[in-house]
C-alpha cells in the first residue's frame, strides 16, 4: 500500500481525440462503464435500467443540486488591455464583505487599486492581491460604489459567461447541456459532470422502479482542476468546498441505511459531501459549512455503495478519490480498459458506475 500513495501511480497518458469537446446527441446516449460486479461491461447509460443492482432492490440516488455560476467576466484596462477574471467565492464573513476571490488573466500586469471596464456601467475594482488569486469587487462606475450581493447576482446572469473548463476548446452548442437537471442552487464554477447523463424521462423510469432520489449541495470550486504536486499524495493541501444537506436528505439516508438499501451517489462531489457530513455527525442531523475532505487509498469510505463517475483528469485529487473505492490495481485496469474502448474522457464525456470496495465497507 505504501507505494500507492506515490503520485506516479496516478499519472495515465490520454491522447487529446478522446478528451470530449461536446456532449453526447442525448444525455442518455453517453457510454457507461459497468464495473458494479467487479468486472467490465461496456453499455449506454440508458442501460442503467437493466442493471442487476437495479433489478434486485430498492436505490437511493443522491444527486448534487449545485448550478455553475455565469463568473468569467471579460474587462478592458484603460490602456485597452484585456483582462479575463474568473469569480470563483464570495466573501460573505469579512472586512471584503460582498468582494469576490477570482483569478485574473494576466495577472502580472494587474495592480491593486486599478479597475477594469465590463461595460460603459460596470467595472471590476482589484482591491488586493494574494498568492495565486485577486479580491475584486464589482462597481457601479458612476457612483463607484460596491454592487450589492443581489444586484452583483444579476449583473452576472446578464453579462457573465459561463466557465468551461479549460480542455473544452471553442464549444458552441447549448451551454444548458453543461448544467445539469438538478441543478437549482447557484453557486459552482464548474459542473458536477456525472449529473449530466440524467434526463427526465430516466429519473421518472428510475422512480417508477421504486427508487429514490435526494439532493445535497456541493459548490464545485475551481480547486477541483488543480493537480496533485506533491511526491506522496497524502502530502497534497486539498481545496475546500461549500456544502449543505438538508434533513430530508439525512432522513432518507437515515431510511435507507436502516433497511439495507444501497445508496449510490452521483458524482464524486455527492461522495465528498455524504462522507464530510458522515464523519462530522453520522447523518445524525443537517449540516452546511466548508470541507476538505481528502479521500485517497487506505481510508474506509462510508458513505455510498456504489459510485457514477466520468473519467477524471491524471493526477488529480478526484482520480485519486475513485482509486480510495476501488484500489489502485482496479483504477488502472479500469482506465486501461477505457482508453482501448475509446471512452469518452472529463466534463461532457462517458461515465461508470463503481462499487464501494473501501476497507472494510
Amino acid at each position: 500500500m505504501e507505494s500507492h500513495y506515490s503520485l506516479k501511480y496516478y499519472q495515465y497518458e490520454l491522447d487529446e481525440s478522446l478528451i470530449a469537446q461536446q456532449p453526447s446527441t442525448e444525455r442518455v446516449e453517453s457510454r457507461l462503464l459497468d464495473f458494479s460486479k467487479l468486472e467490465v461491461n461496456h453499455r449506454k447509460f440508458h442501460e442503467l435500467l437493466n442493471l442487476d443492482l437495479l433489478s434486485q432492490e430498492k436505490v437511493l440516488f443522491v444527486c448534487n443540486n449545485t448550478r455553475v455560476r455565469k463568473a468569467r467576466l471579460y474587462a478592458k484596462r484603460v490602456s485597452g488591455g484585456k483582462v479575463e477574471a474568473l469569480l470563483f467565492e464570495q466573501i460573505l464573513d469579512s472586512t471584503h464583505f460582498g468582494c469576490w476571490k477570482a483569478f485574473l488573466k494576466p495577472s502580472r500586469k494587474l495592480k491593486p487599486s486599478e479597475t477594469v471596464y465590463l461595460n460603459e456601467n460596470y467595472g471590476l475594482k482589484l482591491v488586493e492581491r494574494f498568492e495565486g488569486y485577486w479580491i475584486v469587487s464589482l462597481q457601479d462606475l458612476h457612483s463607484q460604489e460596491p454592487l450589492t450581493p443581489s444586484d452583483q447576482a444579476l449583473l452576472l446572469e446578464e453579462i457573465g459567461n459561463l466557465p468551461l473548463p479549460p480542455y473544452i476548446k471553442d464549444y458552441k452548442g447549448d451551454l444548458g447541456r453543461y448544467q445539469t437537471i438538478f441543478a437549482s442552487e447557484l453557486g459552482a464554477a464548474a459542473a458536477p459532470t456525472a449529473g449530466l447523463h440524467f434526463d427526465s424521462n430516466m429519473i421518472e423510469s428510475l422512480k417508477a422502479m421504486g427508487h429514490e432520489f435526494c439532493e445535497v449541495t456541493l459548490h464545485v470550486g475551481p480547486g477541483t482542476f488543480k493537480p496533485i504536486d506533491t511526491d506522496d499524495i497524502r502530502d497534497y493541501p486539498i481545496h475546500r468546498e461549500f456544502i449543505s444537506v438538508g434533513q430530508v436528505t439525512i432522513d432518507l439516508l437515515q431510511r435507507a441505511r436502516s433497511q439495507n438499501h444501497k445508496i449510490v451517489a452521483i458524482g464524486t462531489t455527492s461522495l465528498r459531501v455524504l462522507e464530510s457530513v458522515y464523519r462530522q455527525n453520522q447523518w445524525r442531523n443537517a449540516w452546511s459549512g466548508w470541507t476538505q475532505l481528502y479521500l485517497y487509498p487506505g481510508q474506509k469510505v462510508h458513505a455510498c455503495d456504489y459510485l457514477m463517475t466520468n473519467f477524471h483528469l491524471p493526477c488529480s485529487s478526484l482520480l485519486v478519490l475513485v482509486a480510495s473505492l476501488v484500489g489502485v490495481d482496479n483504477l488502472h485496469r479500469i482506465y486501461k480498459e477505457a482508453i482501448e474502448e475509446q471512452y469518452r474522457f472529463f466534463s461532457f464525456g462517458d461515465t461508470s458506475i463503481l462499487p464501494n470496495l473501501s476497507p472494510c465497507s
